[in-house]
């Protein structure tokens, strides 16, 4: 079985609620109250466990926070890797507003890195049993940009697999360090690379077959929320819709995508099919609110209307 290691220097402890409404100065009572372990490494490592994959969430954590953020990843089930750090686990408070059904998240920049720390989650990622390296979500402050770029490095040197899921300078450096399996973005952040807008379809791929085409990335993944998503790679384009769904939250989404693709892909599922795969999870993510990700169940049931409607996808050879 493929073994996915991810990557999350700068988890968090997510905590999810419920207010009637918001208000400025008054205490407002939140209900359904969940805390979960989150940032992007983490949630992809709990959407793959879920969907059956062998996985272990390689992470940073520290201070008078790591206890708790430890115990709920324990929680979930996932296999883990501590980097012991100085400072506290960050904590994000995500607050939806039932009269408008609107999500607010709160997000503090976490712990400042120190090069020990560093070099800690380097050398962890050094000696973890693995196929595949999985790096997603922000760097802490003070983190070298290049960071995730050494991962990168160190990916190629084991011959791992590289998935990677984050953006602005630490992309961008990852990018020019050399072969890239799969960069997953979203729109606004494929548009940020293009330098441009990306108001059409055509926009959209017209910028994930430039990056192909500039730097050594094999796959381009482009979640496209409602649209659906896109694949570029040395086969062309591939493309497919969102099925229906009645849309609770969206935290979470873009990492479950992210597991779904890679789950799919590590069972054989070639280019169109896998990409369906990750489009039902990261929909499947959208059915539960806040921060509890995807059901493998809903994820399957969505994957099997997707077929019975035809997968509703399309693919276009590059000449």
């Amino acid at each position: 079985m493929t073994v996915f290691a991810t990557y999350t220097p700068n988890p968090t402890i997510d905590v999810w609620g419920e207010v009637e409404r918001l208000f400025p100065t008054e205490k407002m009572r939140s209900t359904g109250v969940r805390h979960d372990p989150g940032g992007g490494g983490i949630n992809v490592a709990r959407m793959l466990h879920e969907l059956g994959s062998a996985v272990v969430a390689v992470h940073w954590a520290g201070g008078a926070t790591r206890a708790l953020f430890e115990a709920l990843l324990a929680r979930s089930g996932v296999p883990s890797l501590t980097v012991p750090v100085g400072g506290d686990t960050r904590i994000c408070q995500i607050l939806r507003e039932r009269a408008t059904g609107h999500e607010y998240r709160v997000v503090p920049d976490g712990p400042l890195a120190t090069q020990a720390a560093c070099e800690a989650g380097l050398a962890a990622l050094a000696q973890v049993a693995t196929d595949w390296f999985v790096v997603s979500g922000s760097l802490p402050p003070g983190a070298p940009i290049d960071h995730y770029a050494r991962v990168a490095d160190l990916a190629r040197t084991r011959g791992v697999g590289l998935a990677v899921d984050c953006a602005g300078a630490p992309l961008q450096a990852v990018l020019a360090s050399g072969p890239v399996d799969i960069v997953k973005v979203s729109r606004s952040e494929l548009a940020h690379l293009a330098a441009r807008p990306l108001a059409s379809d055509a926009a959209v791929e017209e910028a994930a077959l430039s990056i192909l085409r500039t730097t050594q990335v094999a796959r381009i993944l482009v979640s496209l929320g409602p649209d659906g998503a896109l694949l570029a790679d040395a086969g062309g384009l591939h493309r497919v819709a969102t099925p229906p769904a009645a849309v609770v939250s969206t935290v979470g989404a873009g990492d479950s995508f992210l597991a779904g693709f890679l789950h799919a892909l590590a069972r054989g599922g070639d280019a169109t099919s896998s990409l369906a795969m990750a489009v039902a999870v990261g929909t499947a993510a959208c059915l539960r609110p806040g921060t509890q990700l995807a059901t493998r169940a809903d994820a399957e049931r969505l994957r099997g209307e997707m077929r019975t409607q035809g997968d509703r996808s399309h693919e276009r050879h590059l000449h």
